[in-house]
């Protein structure tokens, strides 16, 4: 637990720095210059159409895999996503989507309700990576409608409690994925429903 938070805040630092702008401090300045900006100061070169942000998940997930006979138990999802947006005007009320994100994901039955299913696997991942987020949408004064697409590529570690009935396809298949961290790729799609530039909900 303690690698995978210590990794997520190293690419949630990369994401953020922006390598091409260095502040400068002229040695022969006596005087603070009040029209400075902030973005100045920090280091950090954010344009008018980017932002910062920061959006929490929650869920009820079953694990699955092509060709595994045995069930997983229903499980609870839990991630945080840390990053920039940025949403610029295309057409008319069309805008522009892009986003970049780190992120960190766990997937256990000790984020849901605890079913008792004898027979049935249990399961827990944990995953982190970064990951890029596109779409076209609609503005109508406040409100925005933004259907996105989301590319992923992430490190995920899984761990089992294996009932007693497994078949030996299926513990092959667990012994390939268990013990060690396998890079992954995921893409998506969805909608975004977005209040007033700070409020924003995904389906």
């Amino acid at each position: 637990m303690k690698a995978f938070i210590s990794l997520t805040a190293f690419l949630t630092i990369l994401f953020f720095l922006d390598p091409t702008v260095l502040y400068a401090n002229d040695s022969t300045a006596s005087t603070w210059d009040k029209d400075k900006t902030w973005d100045n100061f920090t280091g950090f070169s954010w344009r008018n159409d980017v932002r910062p942000f920061v959006e929490v998940g929650y869920g009820y997930i079953t694990p699955d895999r092509k060709n595994f006979e045995g069930d997983f138990q229903k499980t609870g999802s839990g991630d945080i996503r840390l990053g920039y947006s940025r949403v610029k005007a295309f057409r008319d009320y069309v805008v522009d989507l892009d986003e970049h994100f780190a992120f960190g994901n766990r997937i256990s039955t000790d984020l849901g309700k605890k079913l008792d299913e004898p027979g049935h696997l249990t399961a827990e991942i944990i995953r982190f990576g970064f990951g890029n987020r596109l779409g076209y949408g609609y503005e109508f004064n406040n409100v925005r409608i933004l259907p996105y697409s989301e590319m992923t590529f992430s490190l995920a570690k899984m761990t089992t409690e294996r009932p007693q009935n497994l078949s030996p396809l299926d513990i092959n298949i667990l012994e390939r994925y268990e013990r060690a961290y396998r890079w992954s790729h995921g893409v998506s799609g969805g909608i975004r429903f977005e209040l007033f530039e700070s409020v924003s909900l995904l389906a």
